[in-house]
């Protein structure tokens, strides 16, 4: 038979740090004391940000009211600046109105004033022309004086005088006269060119039984651009210019251009 034993169970002390607390508290209440303190961290970064974030509401708010106040201003200065304009056209299309009417009969008096110009050049020029021919001609048939007009399909061209006869040795022509106050060199190409292009279509057209007439072309002006003056060479057609009281031909003795 067993024997009990007197020795009594020894109890295990626990270890307490120096405050009392055993350590497994400590630790616990550092960890959750640090996690407050990262806490109380975040709270004031994020009351950071919201105070941040406040003023940028506060400055957008001042600036959505300026931008209001501006278009306020902008409108009421546009609003303003359209009636200034209206007012502005209104006195424009008002002296524009007096400008054209103005205008047009201007245009009247330098048209009737350009006729009479033309008109006096064709009288000064054109019989020198005929009287150069007559005497050049061996016989002059026909002579239509500057104006004739021939319509040729649905269009009107108006001629600066025609003179038809025949030259020594039975060659019958036709001379287109050309006559401007003032030749330039885009002047001679309009005449060597569409003019004389153009006579041949309304002239021959009207008349077929000439259709086999040389075609020649005498130029009369009362004035000449220098560049023209220094090519006359050039030219094979008849340049006819003033020299005292009449418009001499000062190339007589060229062979002109045929053009028919």
């Amino acid at each position: 038979m067993n024997k009990k034993s007197n020795r009594k169970p020894q109890k295990r002390n626990k270890r307490k740090d120096n405050g009392g607390m055993p350590a497994w508290a400590r630790r616990l209440l550092e960890k959750i004391e640090t996690q407050i303190q990262e806490q109380r961290k975040e709270i004031k970064i994020f009351k950071e940000e919201l105070k941040t974030y406040k003023e940028q509401v506060q400055a957008y708010k001042e600036e959505v009211q300026a931008y209001k106040e501006e278009v306020k201003m902008l409108r009421e200065e546009s609003r303003q600046s359209i009636v200034k304009l209206k007012e502005e056209l209104e006195e424009i299309g008002k002296m524009a109105r007096e400008g054209i009417k103005l205008a047009r009969k201007a245009n009247q008096q330098i048209g009737h004033l350009t006729n009479k110009l033309g008109s006096y050049v064709e009288d000064f020029i054109f019989p020198s022309i005929v009287g150069f021919f007559r005497d050049t001609m061996e016989h002059v048939d026909e002579i239509i004086p500057p104006g004739l007009k021939i319509n040729y399909d649905g269009e009107d061209f108006e001629f600066d005088g025609i003179i038809i006869g025949k030259f020594p040795g039975g060659k019958h022509a036709i001379v287109s006269a050309f006559i401007r106050s003032h030749i330039t060199d885009k002047d001679f190409k309009e005449a060597t060119e569409k003019y004389i292009q153009n006579f041949k279509k309304a002239f021959f057209t009207r008349h077929p039984e000439k259709a086999n007439y040389s075609l020649y072309l005498a130029i009369g002006c009362i004035k000449m651009d220098k560049s023209v003056e220094n090519n006359l060479k050039k030219y094979n057609v008849y340049i006819f210019y003033p020299s005292e009281n009449i418009a001499d031909c000062i190339n007589p003795d060229i062979a002109p251009e045929d053009f028919n």
